[in-house]
């Protein structure tokens, strides 16, 4: 597992990423993410959100798989207000990170 540590507002921030290398094409990559944030008053009554459970159980999945090509599950951070469409949105901070790579 990788932490993409970021910071939003002075609070340390982690993206948490995990990846299955692909045997026959590694640099061709499928990216599954979700945000496992939530916040107050969501209709959520889990623990998490729905998308960050489903990127869990492919990542489960996966574990005694060999894929042709590349998994990245990426669970997002702050991807609800008050950094929802900001530069400190968890998968904001992944996309800059990845095209600066």
């Amino acid at each position: 597992m990788r932490r993409q540590e970021a910071e939003a507002e002075g609070v340390a921030c982690t993206n948490l990423e995990v990846e299955r290398l692909g045997q026959e094409r590694p640099s061709e990559i499928i990216l599954v993410g979700a945000h496992y944030d939530t916040v107050e008053g969501c209709r959520v009554r889990m623990t998490m959100p729905a998308a960050s459970r489903r990127c869990l159980e492919i990542a489960r999945l996966l574990r005694d798989q060999q894929p042709g090509c590349t998994v990245r599950c990426v669970a997002f951070v702050n991807e609800e207000p008050p950094f929802f469409h900001s530069r400190s949105m968890g998968s904001a901070v992944y996309a800059r990170a990845a095209r600066a790579r």
